[in-house]
């Protein structure tokens, strides 16, 4: 893992910028600088956070009233923590891409220039995990320093192989880290998974 690698996870809005524009032809949202870029808000919820009895559900945002919104409920073999959520969030999307790319019906709803797929989450956590911490702990096999296993390792060696499966068919992913109020959508939409 080099410094560079890191850094093709990061969405850099001193860069791009954070102005979006939305196609509502296509009912996606792009960079205002760049109509490759796809923008996707995820986000996680999680009922009785903390308790023995809590449930968590995962939520995509593409824009409003997009067929693409969906929030889901964490599997309960995964933890039921807002952190799990929004990684599961990151998961299903980038696993629909990985999927979809070769369906024409699929990539008929993309921009015809579409190279880049930017999650905005808020959470520093998530980002550090999925951009930085991941390399070091496939190496030691989805283990911490302290020879524990990771929390939420399957999932975070899922969006790993993604981000490598996409990055390999000429479709970059970044992360991009947003204050909570900027994300609201995909929070709203996760709480209707638990529905």
């Amino acid at each position: 893992m080099s410094e560079h690698d890191i850094n093709r996870r990061v969405f850099d809005e001193n860069t791009y910028g954070y102005e979006m524009k939305e196609d509502t032809g296509l009912n996606v949202c792009t960079l205002a600088s760049d109509s490759s870029a796809l923008i996707i808000n995820v986000n996680g919820y999680c009922h009785n956070k903390g308790l023995p009895d809590a449930k968590a559900a995962s939520g995509v945002f593409w824009l409003e009233m997009s067929d693409q919104n969906s929030g889901v409920p964490v599997p309960s073999k995964y933890p039921q923590t807002l952190r799990s959520a929004k990684l599961y969030a990151i998961e299903t999307v980038l696993e629909k891409f990985v999927e979809g790319l070769d369906n024409p019906e699929f990539t008929a709803g993309l921009p015809r220039a579409f190279s880049r797929i930017v999650l905005v989450v808020d959470s520093p956590y998530v980002v550090s995990c999925v951009c930085a911490w991941v390399w070091e702990w496939e190496r030691w096999g989805w283990r911490d320093g302290e020879g524990k296993r990771v929390v939420d390792w399957e999932t975070l060696e899922k969006i790993h192989g993604h981000f490598i499966n996409l990055q390999s068919r000429g479709v970059e992913v970044n992360l991009w880290d947003v204050p909570k109020e900027r994300n609201g959508e995909a929070e709203e939409v996760a709480k209707k998974g638990l529905l």
